[in-house]
């Protein structure tokens, strides 16, 4: 008997392989919320079938209570994938939220604790028995309030779904209708067997004749999979998007008949739907039918003009074709988008691009005249440029020339005061005082006439060295510029009252004639503005080496001035500073401010 029970139940075991089969298959063919539903509706069957496959099977009674158990685990999993599937397939996507999804999965889970928790409430079914008044040796329940309650929940859950089944397929164009029908076959076959089941009319007593209902729906659904591409087409939501477009959209089968075409299309047709459905496409758009033509057997992408209402539309030709798994045509998918705007925006864009060529050609033009002048202007100025650094150079060398010049005269001016004139006046002195000893002893007038006459020779005296030491000191030349500087601050102190502190940081060795007295005469020119402008009562001179530079500082704490705002007199000192020295390449910094005193540094290098 056991083998016979096994031969009678092989149905539902091909069943459930070939259900655990196209689950797997739809959930990696169609990762897609819709293509999850299915594979879980079908995972859902593939364990009722194979479980009651094995309550049937069962021989005591505790085993086919267990898989009795069990088996609910599929039955309540396929009444919530139902409904999520239809909900998906008939494009009601927005009603399938996470709390509606939430509120499914508890159902199922509710009515599965009350099946698994039987044994202590008993209220689903009162009691177990095995009936053997028939072909198989089968559960007899009793069925309990929880069970109805339960049986209820889940038909109104299969309901729902067949009516978005059924709303649908006849919402579907013919292109999907098969495919809904299919659905609708396989969703009512299990349907009719469980009613027959619970009804009690089934023609072998309280044996379920669900799971072999489902093994129609198993064949249905085969069928939709690998002829009707239920994985890979999704009509409702499909044709919601496809009817929303702004494009033309022109489904033709593999005999180039029309089998959809969306709103836009059918206003450029001038037909309705009813009326093209079936008919070739050269019938309702030649123009179209002739491209498709010129492009027969592969993917056309061009444009085509039309005239509607006597005007000219250009539009955008696109022809994809779809393919089965065999390379062979299942159909074609006509795209035409208008695009006379962009097509006259087009010609206006070359219009204003022809326009902008002319504008930069003209200014091209403008701009190498332009370039020209301003080429011409550079190489003037480079030239008059380049003759004012020659006049500069040769302003800069015979200022040089003349400063040399002029430090020699006073040289020669200084010696000759020094050697020439000194020495007459000494001379002169020697006669008077030697006239004085010849004098008489009773000549007092004379002695005294001699006496001042010499007092008066040692003044000029006095006056010739200080004159000569002001042109051109001869120890500038012999000792050096420190010991100079020394001598010069004693006798300016001497003359004009003002302390003087000398602070000397390099030795007193012999530099540059041109060096040392470049720095002589600034350190004299500014102690000259000190005397006569500063009002200071201190004056410190510091000589020391910066950087290969022999640096001399002249600082004052007089009144100081505004720069911005220069005395002429004291200007023309500053004047001369700069020029001495920038003929030696060096630096005048000068350092002032109203009530702060005034601080001079110069720079002149060495080498």
């Amino acid at each position: 008997m056991a083998w016979d029970i096994m031969l009678e139940t092989r149905p539902l075991g091909l069943t459930g392989i070939a259900m655990a089969v196209l689950a797997v298959y739809v959930f990696w063919r169609r990762p897609t919320p819709e293509g999850r539903a299915l594979a879980l509706l079908m995972a859902g069957v593939a364990i009722w079938s194979n479980l009651y496959m094995l309550e049937l099977t069962a021989i005591e009674l505790p085993a086919k209570l267990f898989w009795a158990k069990l088996k609910y685990i599929g039955i309540v999993i396929v009444p919530p994938a139902w409904l999520l599937f239809a909900i998906q397939y008939a494009g009601y996507r927005r009603w399938n939220t996470p709390f509606r999804f939430a509120l499914l999965v508890a159902g199922a889970a509710g009515a599965l604790a009350t099946v698994l928790t039987n044994d202590a409430h008993h209220l689903f079914w009162k009691s177990a028995e095995i009936d053997l008044s028939g072909r198989f040796s089968v559960l007899h329940l009793p069925m309990g309030i929880a069970f109805w309650f339960w049986a209820t929940y889940f038909y109104l859950l299969l309901l729902s779904g067949t009516i978005l089944i059924i709303v649908a397929f006849f919402r579907s164009s013919h292109f999907y209708r098969k495919q809904a029908g299919a659905i609708l076959i396989a969703a009512l076959a299990p349907l009719a067997g469980n009613i027959l089941f619970l009804s009690g009319l089934s023609p072998v007593p309280h044996l379920d004749l669900t799971p072999f209902a489902l093994a129609i729906s198993c064949l249905a659904c085969t069928w939709a999979l690998f002829h009707l591409y239920l994985a890979d087409l999704v009509p409702i939501a499909r044709a919601a998007i496809v009817d929303s477009m702004d494009d033309c959209v022109i489904v033709l089968d593999k005999q180039s008949r029309v089998a959809e075409m969306n709103p836009p299309a059918q206003r450029l047709a001038k037909r309705p739907l009813s009326s093209v459905i079936g008919q070739p496409v050269d019938k309702t758009l030649p123009e179209l039918s002739a491209r498709l033509n010129s492009h027969a057997g592969k993917t056309a992408d061009e444009e085509m003009v039309l005239y509607e209402n006597g005007r000219q539309h250009t539009y955008d030709v696109k022809v994809s074709r779809l393919l089965d798994h065999n390379d062979s045509l299942i159909s074609e998918v006509v795209v035409l988008r208008d695009i006379t705007q962009r097509k006259q925006m087009e010609v206006e864009l070359m219009k204003h691009k022809e326009r902008l060529e002319d504008l930069v050609r003209e200014r091209t033009t403008e701009l190498v005249e332009i370039n020209e002048q301003l080429v011409r202007q550079i190489v003037e100025r480079r030239q008059t440029e380049e003759k004012l650094e020659a006049s500069r150079s040769e302003i800069r060398l015979l200022s040089k020339k003349l400063m040399q010049t002029h430090e020699e005269e006073r040289r020669g001016l200084s010696l000759n005061l020094h050697e020439g004139l000194a020495q007459y006046v000494a001379s002169v002195k020697m006669a008077v005082e030697n006239l004085s000893k010849l004098a008489n002893v009773e000549d007092q007038r004379t002695r005294d006439t001699a006496n001042d006459i010499g007092k008066k020779l040692d003044a000029m005296t006095a006056d010739i060295r200080h004159l000569s030491t002001r042109l051109r000191p001869r120890m500038l030349d012999e000792i050096g510029l420190a010991s100079t500087i020394e001598s010069y601050l004693m006798d300016f102190e001497d003359e004009t009252g003002i302390r003087c502190e000398w602070e000397c940081e390099v030795e007193d060795k012999k530099y540059n004639p041109e060096v040392t007295t470049c720095l002589y005469r600034v350190m004299q020119e500014a102690l000259s503005n000190i005397s006569r402008h500063s009002g200071a009562s201190c004056v410190k001179v510091g000589l020391c080496l910066k950087e290969k530079c022999l640096a001399l500082v002249v600082e004052d704490n007089g009144h100081g001035f505004d720069p911005s705002r220069i005395d002429v007199r004291r200007s023309l000192g500053l004047v001369g500073i700069r020029e001495r020295v920038d003929q030696l390449s060096g630096t005048v910094t000068t350092f002032t401010q109203v009530g702060q005193g005034t601080r001079i540094e110069a720079r002149v290098p060495i080498e």
